[in-house]
């Protein structure tokens, strides 16, 4: 220790096992001043030991320690010395416990080591507060404390660590948990975890989980810990945690090569914050109220082109006209007249990008990847050129891309273009990907459940007969029977089937059943919302399509608790979008429903599960038949 240092050497007690000395204490002796010793094996099991150190200026003989050992160590000090020692210094064995009162430690000490003793619980460790050096590796250590309830999280953080490596420093902080501990999540390999990936999903062997394990358990991934918390009642950290407590950390990274490096996950915090502000302002609802028009005459215009009957695949059908909404009330006409097709092609190949290949290696140079990073460029080349234009011109138009154009930073400065590009990729993306395959889910569910779009129905023949057809922003928040539809489709198939973050802090959860544990820095935290949605003590009958139980008297997800719905998210990292997806599909289907007679041709579509969200896998075949729904 100390190699290659100029300084005066340190007094040091040193208790590794080279410095073990026989005991000289009696059976059963009494420990020293300050010392103590718990444990349920003999008083004198073990050995005490010293190494003096010496210094240019002056010796200090330091003491005040045991040795942990089962067995006695032979001697390696010479005896005249271990004499000396201890005539001037009184010791006794302390057991798995070490307990240290104020005033127990030699004055001028100024380092101890305590490696290789077998140590479990350290108290009273104030007075080490005051060391330059403790090492305390190579032990089995679960607890450290001040001795009473109060906790010395970072006993060692005052001290001017001269001595010990990184590594030492990283091996006792892994084997340290405040006391009085918790105990850490059940562990699985994912070594035992392929056979059931690889058979059932990643869906079913996450509940198999569950119903082994409990709320909360940790899958080891050869190194990397993802802690995974199941249910309501253990999530409110994982919403509500600030930033510097609880990230997204690395997760995000795959929405880099989609949005571009200029926006959001992109960037740093404080810019990526004010970036998102710029897109809640735009879907504020008084933003929205203002889109209603719009969307209704794009829809409308939309299914004027099918025939008074016909069979047609509902999934293209649904896509397309999303992607007309999307480019009327988002990029303006100069895209929707003149480029929409290619656009759409392009983000098509951008939402084909979003797997969970790309997940995990995001940067890969795979053929969907590429073809995925030569259409975000070609956005980019095509919003550019629509920014341009209107800036030369000095054309203003009403849509989200002008109000982003518009923007500007706290600092005064205006969104560059790259900049601009990004966030209207993004609030498309957003806004097309979920409201595409939740409107999708939407219409199989109804057409498979009688019950519920006869109720559907007659909720527009009331709304026709209030609103004598003019159907505007207030008549579809009313349309409740519509919204519960849309909303169970989404915890039946969410868009996101799991949520992530990263804990740079730990943590405490406390299950339903009252058991507590300690979530541990580093830890990758993540709420399966696939299965959360189907939980049977928040959902009666959880896999039934029942959109009653959203309704009056019933209102499952609020009895369940809080985060009990999050397929949009909640707290601090609620979707900004939601609004806008609901209104989205209320005014597709409930145009649809008022329009059209239908029935579901194929099979009900399975899930794809080569997809990060619930997407219907393959064609979604309709026939319909055009009437006129008649009002009360």
């Amino acid at each position: 220790m100390g190699s290659g240092s100029t300084s005066p050497r340190l007094p040091l007690l040193n208790l590794s096992a080279a410095a073990r000395v026989t005991a000289a204490c009696p059976p059963y002796a009494a420990a020293p001043d300050g010392w103590s010793s718990t444990g349920g094996e003999s008083p004198l099991l073990s050995l005490l030991s010293f190494l003096l150190l010496t210094s240019p200026s002056y010796t200090c003989a330091a003491g005040a320690a045991m040795a942990i050992s089962s067995s006695p160590v032979a001697a390696s000090l010479d005896p005249g010395a271990v004499s000396q020692i201890r005539s001037s210094l009184q010791f006794a064995w302390v057991a798995r416990c070490v307990h240290i009162s104020p005033g127990s430690l030699p004055k001028g000490l100024h380092s101890l080591d305590l490696s290789e003793n077998k140590i479990a619980n350290v108290e009273g460790l104030r007075e080490l507060t005051k060391l330059r050096v403790l090492n305390l590796s190579y032990n089995q250590i679960s607890c450290i404390s001040h001795g009473k309830s109060q906790m010395l999280e970072h006993c060692i953080s005052g001290a001017k660590l001269l001595l010990l490596s990184d590594w030492l420093i990283s091996r006792w902080k892994s084997n340290v948990h405040l006391c009085p501990t918790r105990p850490l999540p059940p562990v699985v390999n994912v070594l035992a975890l392929l056979p059931s990936l690889f058979n059932k999903g990643f869906g079913v062997t996450i509940a198999d989980l569950h119903t082994r394990l409990g709320s909360v358990f940790t899958i080891n991934l050869f190194g990397p810990k993802i802690t995974l918390l199941v249910g309501p009642d253990i999530s409110a950290h994982f919403f509500q945690g600030l930033e510097s407590e609880i990230s997204f950390g690395n997760f995000a990274e795959v929405t880099v090569p989609i949005f571009g490096q200029e926006v959001l996950y992109g960037v740093d915090m404080a810019t990526r914050s004010e970036q998102i502000h710029f897109i809640v302002d735009v879907l504020k609802p008084s933003k929205l109220r203002s889109l209603v028009d719009p969307i209704l005459q794009e829809v409308e215009a939309y299914f004027a082109s099918w025939g008074q009957e016909g069979i047609v695949d509902l999934k293209h059908e649904l896509e397309q006209v999303l992607m007309f909404i999307s480019s009327r009330c988002l990029l303006g006409y100069e895209v929707r007249e003149m480029m929409l097709e290619e656009v759409s092609s392009l983000f098509h190949e951008l939402e084909n990008g979003l797997n969970f290949f790309s997940f995990l290696f995001p940067y890969i140079p795979t053929s969907t990847n590429r073809r995925r990073n030569k259409a975000h460029i070609r956005l980019k080349e095509i919003f550019t050129t629509t920014i341009r234009s209107r800036r030369s011109s000095g054309r203003v138009q009403e849509d989200a891309l002008q109000r982003l154009m518009n923007s500007k930073y706290k600092d005064g400065r205006s969104a560059s273009e790259a900049e601009i590009c990004g966030m209207i990729i993004a609030l498309i993306f957003a806004g097309k990907h979920p409201s595409s395959s939740t409107s999708i889910w939407t219409g199989a569910f109804m057409l498979s459940n009688t019950k519920f779009l006869i109720a559907a129905v007659e909720e527009q023949k009331h709304i026709i007969s209030k609103y004598k057809n003019q159907i505007g922003y207030d008549a579809f928040l009313e349309m409740d029977t519509l919204h519960r539809c849309i909303k169970e489709a989404l915890r039946m198939h969410t868009p996101v089937q799991i949520s992530a973050r990263k804990a740079h802090k730990k943590f405490k959860v406390q299950t339903k059943e009252g058991k507590e544990y300690d979530i541990p820095e580093g830890h990758n935290i993540v709420i399966p919302t696939a299965l959360n949605n189907k939980l049977s003590h928040v959902y009666n009958d959880p896999h039934a399509y029942d959109p009653d139980r959203f309704g009056p008297g019933r209102e499952e997800d609020r009895v369940g608790g809080k985060y009990s719905f999050t397929t949009f998210g909640g707290g601090r990292h609620v979707c900004s979008g939601m609004a806008l997806a609901y209104l989205q599909i209320k005014v597709i289907w409930s145009h649809l429903l008022r329009n059209f007679e239908f029935n579901l041709i194929s099979p009900f579509p399975k899930v794809d599960v080569s997809k990060v969200g619930q997407e219907a896998k393959g064609k979604v075949m309709i026939s319909y038949n055009r009437r006129q729904l008649q009002c009360y």
